[in-house]
């Protein structure tokens, strides 16, 4: 009678611990979080999985891209990265039961981007450039621009025209993004001062001629100029009565030749004026 009491008995202990196995089994679940996350191109998400319905929490981890995604990695602690924009599907799997999977989707969209070229530039007082803009990763590609010193006229919807101020400097054309306003590039624009020629010169004259050349520097405190002559074999005659004007005596042999003007606030800046000289009589001085 024990004996099959006993029998009985671990049938029953038998079938139970087998129930309990399947139920075990049956009742694993996965969940993960967060849920279908939106981040952009660089950005990371760290991912937990709840497993329960078993004594193994551990969980495998899983990427894989969705249409013409590339790149992502996800670690084995949860951590996704992506270095393309798109859509990855991540998947934690229970090691006890890897037929018990959580899915969710990651949408990564592009890093969003303004550029400004140039980045540099110099000029001389009063001249103009125009500058180029570029918001990426957004489909909403407005900016707004402004400038420290000088002007600055909207061409188009990728361009704008920087005039320079009539004060020599260091200025900057700033762009931000209207789509992210955290989002800006800048230009730095070097003013120098300019060097010009009076008004009304001649550019021909005859061998022997005088050509009474005024020049200055225009945006600088010292309006003085220097002056020589770019053929140094075959220079003319320059006579120096200012720092802002010279006579130029056309040499003996006709020919092409070039009178250069340079600042002396900044010798850097200069000015070449071209004066072609033919045969012929001399007519005397020119103003």
């Amino acid at each position: 009678m024990n004996a099959r009491l006993f029998l009985a008995l671990a049938a029953l202990l038998s079938l139970l611990v087998l129930l309990g196995c399947q139920a075990d089994n049956g009742g694993t679940t996965v969940d993960i979080s967060p849920g279908n996350p939106a981040v952009t191109v660089g950005q990371s998400v760290q991912f937990t999985a709840n497993v329960s319905g078993t004594s193994n929490h551990a969980v495998l981890w899983r990427v894989v891209s969705t249409g013409l995604a590339l790149g992502a990695t996800i670690s084995d602690t949860g951590l996704f990265v992506a270095t393309t924009s798109g859509r990855y599907t991540v998947s934690a799997v229970s090691e006890a039961d890897q037929t018990k999977v959580a899915t969710t989707i990651v949408t990564v969209a592009p890093q969003t981007a303004i550029t400004l070229s140039p980045s540099t530039a110099t000029l001389s007082i009063g001249d103009s450039m125009s500058f180029t803009v570029a918001v990426t990763g957004t489909t909403d590609t407005r900016f707004t621009s402004a400038t420290d010193g000088g002007t600055l006229v909207a061409i188009d919807a990728t361009t704008v025209k920087y005039t320079a101020p009539a004060t020599t400097g260091t200025y900057h054309v700033m762009v931000t993004s209207k789509a992210d306003p955290t989002l800006s590039a800048a230009a730095v624009i070097t003013v120098k001062p300019l060097v010009q020629f009076g008004t009304g010169l001649l550019t021909t004259l005859s061998i022997g001629d005088t050509l009474h050349v005024t020049a200055q520097t225009i945006g600088a405190a010292n309006s003085a100029v220097t002056w020589s002559m770019q053929e140094a074999d075959q220079a003319a005659d320059l006579h120096t009565p200012s720092a802002n004007a010279v006579d130029f005596v056309a040499p003996l042999q006709a020919g092409t030749y070039h009178l250069i003007a340079t600042s002396v606030a900044d010798t850097s800046v200069s000015a070449t004026w071209t004066i072609t000289v033919q045969a012929g009589g001399a007519s005397g001085t020119i103003q």
